[in-house]
């Protein structure tokens, strides 16, 4: 069966996936470990699969290519939510009301180099 899932290259997997939970409600479907330190967790948000994973050398080392996600919210408090919940220790953050295609659009780099969008759907 073919299958498709997004790949973000985060410091700390574990934190990472408790915060995306909280944020969207995502949910964790599977952890696996090595002995040599590699993280990788399956998660789902919104019936999309996303693969969080991180190896000890990535806090000093972090990869180029960290990932990104756009989301498009049905209801404002969901957006607002997650916003609120990720914007908190983020590298950067907007919020927007002006944009021709939503009402109301988010940018935010999180705390783990990951780049979110997010927007109301009209």
């Amino acid at each position: 069966m073919s299958h498709c899932y997004q790949i973000f290259n985060v410091s700390n997997s574990i934190e990472a996936v408790e915060l995306y939970c909280k944020a969207l409600g995502a949910k964790k479907t599977n952890e696996e470990k090595s002995a040599e330190g590699w993280v990788g967790i399956d998660m789902t948000v919104f019936g999309f699969d996303i693969f969080v994973q991180s190896f000890p050398n990535w806090v000093e080392n972090p990869p180029e290519k960290q990932g990104n996600c756009c989301i498009s919210f049905s209801f404002e408090q969901d957006l607002r939510k997650a916003y609120d919940v990720l914007k908190e220790e983020s590298r950067s953050c907007e919020i927007h009301s002006d944009w021709f295609w939503t009402p109301l659009a988010a940018l935010v780099t999180d705390k783990f180099g990951i780049d979110w969008l997010f927007a109301l759907e009209v």
